[in-house]
């Protein structure tokens, strides 16, 4: 199988236009009528990108418009297709963890969600990234989570989304309060 070159950004900005590029390759080249794309997907939001093709590299373009992603984990998938809509034959290339960071063009400077709720919406973007989108790892900051720890992570969440549903009934238990007289 040859080996596919590709400077793909592991982590960006959301609201700034983003540039990547992917060489032609021996096993989907432009010649032989191949396309490529790429799909960032992601609880904040889904967009594909179609390459433009010169000198023998694809050049992928985010414009800053249409980076309207809000911060968070994305799965970035490289593919290349051949034909027209609906018989286009797709290929998958590579799949990598992407971190979007906030900015202040898009996103507010205060979260209005509690500790709690970041920190399930972590947990369940992590355990998405391993579970439904099969990745081996991912990286948030400077912390990379393995697929190892998964039961692990699983454990956490469920520990938080007890502390979640604290919060949400206001931290109330029953309370019992006797009159007390001053006899």
């Amino acid at each position: 199988m040859a080996e596919i070159t590709t400077i793909i950004p592991k982590k960006f900005t959301a609201g700034e236009t983003i540039v990547f590029h992917q060489y032609d390759s021996s096993l989907y080249p432009q010649s032989s009528g191949f396309v490529q794309k790429c799909t960032i997907n992601g609880t904040g939001g889904k967009k594909t990108i179609t390459a433009n093709f010169s000198g023998g590299i694809w050049t992928f373009t985010l414009k800053a418009n249409e980076n309207i992603f809000t911060a968070g984990i994305y799965s970035l998938y490289l593919f290349a297709t051949k034909g027209a809509d609906a018989t286009e034959e797709t290929y998958g290339i590579k799949k990598v963890s992407l971190t979007i960071e906030a900015s202040l063009k898009t996103e507010t400077l205060v979260d209005q969600r509690s500790q709690a709720q970041q920190e399930l919406d972590l947990l369940n973007t992590i355990i998405k990234a391993f579970v439904e989108d099969g990745l081996a790892e991912v990286t948030v900051g400077t912390r990379t989570y393995r697929r190892v720890e998964l039961k692990a992570l699983q454990e956490q969440r469920r520990a938080v989304e007890k502390t979640l549903n604290s919060e949400q009934r206001g931290g109330k238990r029953k309370r019992y309060l006797w009159k007390l007289s001053n006899a």
